[in-house]
């Protein structure tokens, strides 16, 4: 489990987010270029929906790209990072 290697700062978060899933596996796949850099980032998993008491499958894909150019990165303001507990109805 991530949160067993995580910072101080980060176990807890890991730790809640863990209960979340369906299973305790995150099956992924990664592409390497030719420089041995990740490339693309595939993970498939399931979380539990509470309103339907069933799962949710879920695939994400991130892709990584131009390598080595400036960019501008900003933290959103305070009132735009939502840090609390998702509300089910």
């Amino acid at each position: 489990m991530a949160a067993r290697s995580a910072s101080a700062g980060n176990e807890a978060a890991l730790r809640a987010a863990a209960k979340g899933f369906a299973t305790a596996r995150v099956p992924f796949d990664v592409y390497f270029d030719d420089q041995g850099r990740v490339r693309k980032l595939g993970q498939r998993f399931s979380f539990v929906n509470g309103q339907r008491h069933s799962t949710v499958a879920v695939t994400s894909t991130t892709l990584l790209y131009d390598f080595g150019a400036a960019a501008d990165v900003r933290l959103p303001a305070s009132k735009d990072i939502y840090a609390g507990q998702i509300a089910e109805k």
